[in-house]
């Protein structure tokens, strides 16, 4: 078996979850000690897939704006707390608009399903709140208890790209949702594990 499957339009195609998640573990480690591998990441990830960007693909944008924020802070200390949190907020609360059909936003395949998107942005505004000093950082509860937070935001996107139908990538999507709440349990680095996941997914994904 081949680490990549190179299609006619030769964009790479991870071979197999064992693999991804693999990636996400050690990437999470690496990251985790050094925080400016994750940075480096980000910009790589930019430059490397920015001629697939378009309008429906402003989630990503956002998430790698995220991402770079947090590990700009992370490794430099630059930065705001504040502003992570909102970040993060905004990450989720987009969601939601996935979740609905909104004819202005496209075709997307997409349930529409309220509920859903009315739990997303809840979860939203439940987003803990940042304190980053020294490489490291903690999170504190804002409406609910931090892995309350966690569980929830876990179990709701994992329940959006399900129903989604997100075909090939779905395999990818759920492991970048239940490996960070994994590793939140038992090394407490969810949101370097969170923003490596959707890096390599983005990194290894192939437009639909």
């Amino acid at each position: 078996m081949s680490i990549y499957n190179i299609k006619n339009d030769h964009h790479p195609k991870m071979d197999g979850p064992i693999l991804f998640a693999i990636l996400i573990v050690i990437g999470t480690a690496l990251t985790s000690k050094y925080p400016i591998l994750g940075l480096l990441l980000t910009l790589m990830v930019l430059l490397v897939k920015k001629h697939q960007f378009k309008f429906e693909s402003f989630k990503f944008l956002f998430v790698l704006l995220a991402s770079g924020l947090f590990y700009l802070k992370l490794s430099t200390n630059i930065g705001n707390d504040l502003l992570l949190r909102w970040m993060l907020i905004l990450n989720v609360a987009m969601m939601a608009f996935r979740s609905i059909n909104i004819p202005l936003l496209g075709s997307w395949k997409k349930p529409n399903n309220v509920w859903l998107a009315l739990g997303l942005i809840a979860v939203s505004f439940c987003t803990p709140y940042f304190h980053v000093k020294n490489n490291s950082y903690t999170l504190t509860p804002s409406l609910i208890p931090v892995s309350m937070y966690i569980v929830l935001h876990t179990i709701l996107l994992s329940y959006l790209y399900h129903t989604a139908r997100w075909d090939a990538q779905l395999y990818r999507v759920q492991l970048a949702v239940w490996i960070p709440l994994l590793m939140h349990f038992t090394y407490g680095n969810w949101v370097e594990s969170r923003c490596l996941a959707l890096l390599l997914y983005m990194v290894t994904r192939v437009p639909v």
